[in-house]
């Protein structure tokens, strides 16, 4: 991975686009199924209530938050925490038995064309990812060589919406958010991104909040990227929280 001056804006111009941030899960493969898989095999283990309709509540964020909202649909008090950890664990054993055939053709359309192209043109591209086995999946999908930057769940402590694992992502980028846009598929990493201080595209119908919302990144050219930066990085530059690791 490669690393790079930090890169300040000039004042009274308009920032080129510099760098992208990506989430892993529903933006560049295709796992979430796997992971709503693992979640209620471990919930019908535990005769725990699960269903599709919370599907969405679990997208972008840890797994001991995840759990908890699983215990809150059920009317059930937060687990404690060896509980927490007991069933987190399960959850992840299952999850890496299902990931073992993972491979390229896991990618969503336009992915690689994508990463290819922002990385002809100098373009950073980073990964910030509430998944601790993101490393994995990025190997297995042959992404790995392509990103300057993965910020995953073993580096921070505090989920999406905390905007930690994107200012995270800047800070190994060495560049200013003003000069980068944030790309996620859930609301808590659209509101994390904007906390972050970039502008947000999102992909797919549950991206509320985004600045531009598209359907994947087959339809996403680093021209649009530009200008979502173009037009509405300004409107961040200026948050309390950009650019701030805490």
């Amino acid at each position: 991975m490669s690393m790079c001056q930090h890169l300040p804006s000039s004042p009274g111009r308009q920032p080129e686009l510099a760098g992208v941030v990506f989430d892993l899960d529903g933006v560049l493969v295709s796992t979430e199924h796997l992971h709503y898989a693992a979640w209620k095999q471990m919930a019908e283990e535990e005769h725990l209530p699960f269903g599709p309709h919370l599907s969405g509540k679990l997208r972008g964020v840890s797994r001991p938050v995840s759990l908890r909202i699983i215990f809150d649909s059920a009317g059930l008090p937060p687990p404690d925490d060896a509980l927490s950890a007991r069933l987190c664990d399960r959850k992840n054993e299952l999850y890496l038995q299902l990931i073992r055939n993972l491979g390229p053709s896991d990618l969503f359309p336009g992915v690689r064309e994508l990463l290819l192209e922002l990385r002809r043109r100098k373009v950073l591209c980073a990964v910030a990812s509430a998944s601790r086995n993101c490393l994995i999946v990025l190997e297995r999908t042959g992404l790995l060589p392509l990103l300057d930057a993965v910020i995953d769940g073993n580096a921070f402590a505090r989920s999406k919406p905390d905007p930690q694992c994107f200012q995270l992502a800047l800070e190994r980028l060495r560049l200013d958010p003003n000069r980068c846009v944030g790309v996620e598929d859930a609301a808590v990493g659209i509101e994390a991104i904007h906390r972050a201080g970039m502008a947000a595209l999102g992909i797919g119908p549950d991206a509320e909040g985004a600045d531009v919302r598209v359907g994947s990144l087959a339809e996403v050219s680093p021209e649009m990227l530009h200008d979502v930066l173009r037009r509405f990085g300004p409107v961040y530059a200026k948050t309390p929280q950009a650019g701030v690791p805490q």
